[in-house]
């Protein structure tokens, strides 16, 4: 199952579903304060009561703001209270982000650099 939706003119997501217990959630472009909340909107979407991992491909993310790295956070917890893990799989720019800000211990796999999308 395919799902795309333009979370705004900087931003696009799609939800993608490899495995039934596993939503893979492609995001490009930018993140900031303009589009967050949507972000968050479309990945929380991607999240069910059977879900076991939720993957955010972030690797065609070109900037992230403090906003989006608020969301990766919240998103990671909305997750674990369903019963969930998150795993990230960053671009360099969101990578640099995630560790200038001290949340690669609290991001699963955050820090890994080109990570492959495991599924």
């Amino acid at each position: 199952m395919r799902n795309t939706a333009p979370a705004s003119q900087l931003l696009t997501i799609e939800i993608e579903r490899p495995a039934p217990d596993t939503a893979l959630v492609v995001v490009r472009g930018e993140i900031d304060l303009s589009n967050a909340k949507a972000f968050t909107s479309q990945a929380e979407h991607a999240l069910h009561r059977d879900l076991a991992l939720l993957l955010l491909d972030l690797r065609s993310v070109t900037f992230c703001g403090c906003a989006g790295l608020s969301e990766f956070v919240r998103i990671r917890d909305l997750a674990h209270e369903r019963g969930a893990r998150v795993r990230v799989v960053p671009s360099g720019p969101v990578r640099r982000a995630i560790v200038a800000t001290g949340l690669t211990d609290h991001l699963d796999g955050a820090a890994a650099a080109d990570a492959p999308v495991t599924r």
